[in-house]
């Protein structure tokens, strides 16, 4: 990561490079001041700091350099003690070069590893295809990554400790920015879809998840361009929108035109056409079956073009199949419908509450003579996270062979379109249905919700 403006390394390095002449010089002069009794012995601890320099910022090579300051340093040692005999030895100088040299490898070691560990940072922010930004308290650029620079078009040395971060988002992403710096607890990230602004000007759709860390008093920002999705969303509901319109025109003009066939057989009906002749009357009343069956198809039709058009969401379960219930035909007002063991909301296409009705309608249309009541409730948990809502009635049920069969386009005794709708509906956010009823004692549907597509009402 490019974490330092040019100028700014610039100035470190020459910093460095003369803390390390003015250290090597005062090692010079502290050997010197000990061999003439002016300073006492437990200066000498100074002529570490230029080898302790040279290895942390130039690691091996500042090693090497250290051990041509540090042999320096022992021949000055045993010219002075030969000269004024102020030391202990030669012995004492030469583990005093070992321990010298021993810190400096510990600290080239230590500098080496730090290295390694940064180019391998470096190396995984750069690879994440994610632009970086770690900003300040103040808002100011402390790092960013290659990503960022190819995202936005600036080079690190242009933002790092000269720009705020208010530079690359429109107003609207500024304000995001504010209201996570603003809040208290650090370590959750805010994730939310904005605009950026790039070094020419241009703006583009981006995701930002914001992590404030108040310890460092830093925060991480990520950026991903997501204008070809947004670009790809709207063209798909566009494209949705013609197919919509262009289906509705077509369903209209074919309802009028089996409104008129509908009437005509009527009319040749009501005339007495064909009345001896059975082959005319067969005709007339096949005719009169298939526009009916047209129309049930175009019905269906219009009803499966509203499967996930629309983002899925929260809905209660109760509250679905307590609407239901309040549209039961007015011929079956005996049937009770009790959905008070299923608050729970679950994540689901909008069209569930199409759902419910057709389960409802279902087992008024299946059900029997006898049909008087139907139950919905919330089984507790599973091991594996799962959710079960289960649908109850108390009429004839399904037959062993048809509990598959009956999820099918096309099956059943009135359209045959209803339960292969529901399982159409479900599927979009991984819900299964099955049915396990017992022949003679009532449908029974089990919904399978998957962790994380349920939670408490």
């Amino acid at each position: 990561m490019s974490s330092a403006h040019p100028v700014q390394e610039e100035r470190i390095l020459h910093l460095v490079n003369l803390l390390i002449l003015a250290t090597t010089a005062l090692s010079f002069a502290v050997i010197g001041l000990l061999a003439a009794g002016i300073l006492p012995l437990m200066f000498v601890s100074l002529v570490y700091l230029p080898g302790l320099l040279l290895t942390w910022y130039y690691r091996e090579k500042g090693f090497l350099a250290a051990t041509g300051i540090g042999v320096a340093i022992l021949a000055m040692e045993l010219f002075f003690s030969g000269m004024y005999d102020l030391f202990l030895g030669t012995t004492v100088f030469v583990l005093l070069f070992i321990t010298y040299l021993a810190i400096c490898g510990l600290m080239t070691i230590v500098s080496v590893m730090i290295h390694r560990e940064h180019q391998r940072v470096q190396g995984i922010s750069d690879s994440t295809g994610t632009a970086l930004i770690i900003i300040g308290r103040d808002r100011s650029v402390r790092v960013v990554n290659k990503d960022f620079e190819a995202l936005f078009g600036y080079g690190a040395e242009e933002v790092v400790g000269v720009m705020g971060v208010d530079a690359f988002f429109t107003n609207e992403g500024r304000a995001f920015i504010s209201r996570a710096l603003a809040q208290e607890s650090g370590g959750h990230s805010s994730v939310f879809e904005t605009k950026g602004r790039t070094k020419d000007g241009d703006e583009m759709d981006i995701l930002v998840t914001f992590t404030r860390y108040p310890a460092d008093n830093e925060a991480v920002i990520s950026v991903i361009d997501i204008s070809s999705r947004t670009m790809a969303e709207t063209s798909l509901v566009e494209a949705n929108r013609k197919l919509a319109l262009l289906s509705g025109l077509t369903r209209h003009d074919v309802h009028n035109q089996l409104a008129v066939i509908l009437a005509s057989v009527d009319i040749m009906q009501d005339g007495g056409c064909g009345k001896d002749d059975p082959v005319c009357t067969g005709a007339i009343s096949a005719i009169g079956r298939a526009a009916e069956t047209i129309r049930q198809q175009v019905a269906f039709m219009k009803d499966y073009e509203d499967i996930g058009v629309h983002t899925p969401l929260w809905m209660n379960v109760r509250a679905a199949f307590d609407a239901a219930a309040k549209i039961m035909p007015l011929d079956r007002p005996d049937v009770r419908i009790d959905a008070v063991g299923a608050e729970v909301g679950i994540f689901v296409d909008p069209m569930f509450a199409r759902v419910a009705l057709n389960l409802v309608d279902n087992s008024l249309r299946h059900g029997g003579d006898y049909l008087s009541a139907i139950t919905v409730r919330a089984e507790p948990v599973q091991e594996d996270g799962t959710l079960r809502i289960i649908y109850e009635d108390d009429g004839d049920g399904v037959a062993v062979v048809d509990k598959e069969r009956v999820f099918e386009k096309g099956v059943g005794s009135n359209t045959g379109f209803g339960l292969f709708l529901i399982r159409e509906v479900l599927d979009i956010t991984g819900i299964t249905i099955r049915e396990t009823g017992s022949p003679g004692g009532g449908a029974r549907f089990e919904l399978t919700i998957p962790e994380g597509g349920w939670r408490s009402a």
